[in-house]
């Protein structure tokens, strides 16, 4: 009993499914900490597309004029006509000063109106920014690299914690077997090609079947795909009163170092 409740505890960090818990509460802490990271942008806005753009926007500027004269607010009314001079111009220097000179302005009594105007002016500012010159720039492309990174450090980690081989698996990711191609997708839970991830029922399939077990109960000679050779099976699922946890590497026959618990399910 007591290696049970161990191994209930080791799944705490063992297992993707809680580990994936772990790093969404990273995640949702950094992001309410306000250190959320920067995201790279790939898409900017051509020349038609910011046409097209400028064509839908304009009735709400519109609107915004002729509720800011409405209700007084000389300055949002003059500054979002300057606006739709800029948008006449399509000249997207011009247009993105005119909209920050808009988005400046403070003294504005309606909420609802600051709030029409701010976000008028932030889906502005994102089309006339979006260039092909910040696409390639240094800083977005070391972004995307910096992101890139971190998301190699948590696998690392995560693959340590499960006691899996890190650096075979994410070699996996880089240099896929082909061959696994030919043999579908049974028993494969987004792992890299040559990684596949045993559960439940599918050790009933002939592939998986184990001819014998070691009188410790801890090792086992088993059919492991083969016609495939040298690919790495992790195992997890019940096998009648007992449960099974380990790995092997596919072949004619294959010896597992599992971890057996006898006699009740964990």
């Amino acid at each position: 009993m007591k290696t049970s409740k161990e191994n209930h505890w080791t799944e705490l960090w063992k297992t993707e499914d809680w580990l994936a818990v772990w790093v969404g509460f990273i995640i949702i802490i950094l992001i309410l900490s306000g250190q959320g990271l920067k995201m790279p942008s790939f898409r900017w806005t051509t020349g038609g597309e910011l046409a097209s753009f400028i064509s839908k926007t304009t009735p709400a500027l519109d609107k915004i004029i002729a509720t800011a004269e409405e209700k007084g607010d000389k300055a949002l009314a003059a500054q979002a006509v300057a606006v739709k001079v800029a948008f006449d111009g399509k000249d997207r220097k011009a247009i993105g000063d005119a909209v920050k000179s808009l988005a400046g302005i403070k003294d504005i009594e309606d909420e609802a109106l600051i709030k029409r105007a701010a976000a008028l002016s932030k889906g502005i500012t994102t089309q006339v920014e979006a260039l092909p010159g910040k696409v390639v720039s240094g800083g977005n492309i070391m972004q995307a690299v910096y992101i890139g990174l971190l998301y190699l450090l948590v696998s690392l980690i995560a693959f340590a914690l499960m006691g899996e081989p890190a650096l075979k698996a994410i070699g996996g990711l880089i240099f896929p077997d082909p061959s696994r191609g030919r043999h579908g997708n049974q028993g494969r839970l987004g792992r890299p090609a040559n990684l596949v991830v045993c559960h439940g029922l599918h050790l009933h399939r002939p592939e998986y079947q184990y001819q014998r077990f070691g009188q410790d109960g801890r090792q086992s000679t088993g059919c492991g795909l083969p016609d495939c050779p040298g690919v790495q099976y992790l195992l997890d699922a019940p096998v009648g009163l007992a449960y099974l946890r380990g790995s092997f590497v596919s072949g004619a026959e294959a010896v597992i170092s599992i971890n057996l618990v006898d006699g009740e399910h964990v």
